[in-house]
């Protein structure tokens, strides 16, 4: 596995349903700290903005269930 765009979205989707992101990284076999390090030094805005849409969907959805 590399540091491919597809895996960036990966891990701000699963990071925003709470996964955590050295869990992504691990099971695409990658190295925990440097890439955590890359993420955190190229892609910190990205992740948190997904982590704070994600919660703006849940406020806002959890007033009606999806059955």
């Amino acid at each position: 596995g590399d540091m491919t765009p597809e895996f960036l979205a990966e891990v701000c989707r699963r990071s925003a349903d709470g996964e955590a992101v050295r869990d992504v990284i691990a099971e695409h076999g990658l190295p925990i700290m440097p890439t955590l390090r890359w993420l955190r030094d190229n892609h910190h805005a990205e992740i948190v903005a997904a982590k704070q849409e994600q919660l703006k969907k849940n406020k806002n959805g959890a007033r009606k269930t999806n059955a």
